[in-house]
């Protein structure tokens, strides 16, 4: 039987890695892709391009790229821009410089982070449960008299989720208040 090194046992990926990993001594200039979860202890310069699957990067690990991925887990160094699909979490000892953009983002107490963050939700669409009951509760908002004239419902389109053009919700809102 073959014996691994110490840094790449498996109770050093953690309890949820079953993927590739880039060992403590290896390092790497390009573009990782794949389909599969990949655990960083060594170091990356470049792009990792796994969107499917969870990058984690490791103590040891430090990595120069910009990360797109399911899941970013930082406990190392990243030095880049992070984009996941679902979640970034930047534990106690990690350390992080660059743009998030993601779903969901735990930040450990202890933990570096630099840069914007950038949290985007499911967008609704037209005809989704999403979207009318945004619609119901909109149009019972103005017949609660929460809004007295079209204008100042119009006033509202900045915070109007992006699905809701500026004109439809003008067009939502006079039909509402032709209703009380």
């Amino acid at each position: 039987m073959m014996m691994q090194p110490e840094h790449l046992a498996p109770s050093t990926l953690g309890p949820s890695h079953n993927g590739a990993s880039i060992g403590q001594d290896i390092s790497i200039r390009g573009e990782v892709t794949g389909s599969e979860s990949l655990y960083i202890a060594g170091k990356v310069e470049g792009t990792i391009n796994l969107r499917g699957s969870t990058v984690t990067v490791g103590p040891s690990g430090q990595v120069s790229a910009n990360i797109f991925a399911k899941e970013i887990i930082v406990i190392g160094l990243v030095v880049g821009d992070c984009d996941a699909s679902d979640r970034v979490e930047v534990r106690g000892s990690g350390s992080l410089f660059g743009k998030v953009i993601t779903s969901r983002i735990a930040i450990e107490s202890g933990a570096s982070l630099k840069g914007a963050i950038d949290i985007r939700h499911e967008v609704a669409v037209e005809g989704s449960s999403l979207a009318d009951a945004y619609d119901a509760s909109a149009e019972e908002s103005i017949k609660l008299g929460r809004f007295q004239t079209v204008q100042e419902i119009s006033d509202l389109d900045d915070i109007l989720p992006k699905w809701r053009s500026p004109q439809r919700a003008v067009e939502r809102a006079e039909a509402a208040v032709r209703v009380r």
